[in-house]
C-alpha cells in the first residue's frame, strides 16, 4: 500500500514541476452572453429526462396495481417522489423565467450565479425522488419480491433490508 502511495506522490511531484505538463488544467473564460447561453442549454438538456421520468410515475399512480401492490405507506412515499421530481423541474426552468422578468434585455453575473446554484439544487430532489421510487420498484424488479435474491454480499434481499428479516415460512 505505501509503495502505491509513494508512487502516486512521485507522479505528482513530477507533474508539477514538469515543463510540458500544466499543473492547471487550461481554461477559457466566457463572456457573460456565453455563460449564460450554455447555462440555459445545460438546462434544456437536462429537463426532458425529468419529464420522462415524472411521466412514468404519474402513470404509474393510475395503473391498477398500483393500489393492489403497494401498501398505503409506499403509495405516499411514491407522491412524495414524484412531488420532489417536480420541484426539481422546477428549479431547472426558473432561471429562463428568472431572466425574462429580471434582465429580458440583458445579462448579468448574478443570474449567472444564482441559475447555476438554481441547476445544481435541482438534483438534490431529482436523486431523492428517484432513490425513493427506486426503493418501491427494487423488490418487485428483481423476481419473487426480491426476498430470494441477495444483494448486500451477506445474503440478504431488498425486501429484507426493507422489512427486516423474514421469521416465518416463505411465500412464493
Amino acid at each position: 500500500m505505501y509503495v502505491w502511495r509513494d508512487v502516486l506522490f512521485d507522479t505528482a511531484i513530477a507533474m508539477t514541476y514538469s515543463p510540458h505538463i500544466s499543473p492547471r488544467p487550461e481554461r477559457e473564460e466566457l463572456s457573460l452572453n456565453d455563460a449564460a447561453s450554455h447555462l440555459l442549454e445545460e438546462c434544456r438538456t437536462v429537463i426532458p429526462g425529468m419529464q420522462a421520468l415524472f411521466g412514468f410515475q404519474l402513470i404509474a399512480v393510475f395503473n391498477q396495481t398500483f393500489t393492489e401492490r403497494l401498501s398505503s405507506t409506499e403509495q405516499r412515499l411514491h407522491i412524495v417522489a414524484i412531488a420532489l421530481v417536480a420541484v426539481a423541474i422546477a428549479l431547472l426552468m426558473a432561471p429562463a423565467a428568472l431572466h425574462r422578468h429580471t434582465e429580458p434585455m440583458a445579462i448579468s453575473r448574478r443570474f449567472i450565479n444564482v441559475s447555476s446554484r438554481l441547476l445544481m439544487w435541482s438534483m438534490v430532489p431529482l436523486v431523492a425522488g428517484m432513490c425513493i421510487d427506486l426503493f418501491l420498484v427494487a423488490p418487485a424488479g428483481v423476481g419473487n419480491g426480491g426476498g430470494d435474491v441477495g444483494l448486500d454480499g451477506r445474503g440478504r434481499g431488498v425486501r429484507e433490508l426493507r422489512d427486516g428479516p423474514h421469521r416465518g415460512p416463505r411465500r412464493g
